[in-house]
């Protein structure tokens, strides 16, 4: 302890803050500065797709932009997280979510179209595109990959 007091009164400081970047740098899951996790973020990106898919009318609002505002956000999330926090997943993260998010993207983008087709287009072949495209969208959600990163997100979760 005594040699301690010989070294600059910086050092002990800059030690301490070494460890501390880290241990910061070498998360078990991404964090958002927020707290939430990769797996926090993929989930709602996955359950909002899930509800405009099962039922889009209640995620709708008309005359707003977006007129999917709680998809579009969750979506959204999941881009910034992304875009700030790539570097930081682990290789299994990157495996399980990136090879899912895109039929996320899609299966949202089919169940919203498909949604403002059914309420702007009463003819039959209009509504029966409009089942067709929540039908595709709902075979995305379906994916592999996705239930499989469903699955690995569900169980991060619990972890923490």
């Amino acid at each position: 302890m005594r040699y301690l007091w010989n070294l600059p009164r910086s050092l002990p400081a800059l030690i301490f803050l070494a460890i501390f970047a880290l241990q910061s740098s070498t998360p078990a899951l991404a964090q958002t500065q927020g707290g939430g996790s990769a797996a926090t973020v993929f989930l709602n990106f996955y359950n909002a797709t899930q509800a405009v898919i099962k039922n889009p009318a209640q995620e709708y609002v008309a005359n707003a932009s977006p007129d999917f505002p709680r998809p579009a956000k969750a979506q959204q999330a999941w881009a910034d997280f992304m875009a700030n926090h790539e570097n930081s997943l682990s290789s299994q993260e990157k495996m399980q979510y990136i090879e899912c998010v895109p039929h996320l993207g899609n299966a949202m983008s089919d169940a919203e179209r498909g949604y403002r087709v059914k309420i702007s287009q009463p003819s039959a072949q209009a509504q029966a595109d409009a089942q067709g495209l929540v039908d595709q969208a709902q075979q995305e959600l379906n994916q592999p990959q996705c239930k499989q990163a469903y699955a690995f997100a569900s169980a991060q979760g619990k972890q923490h």
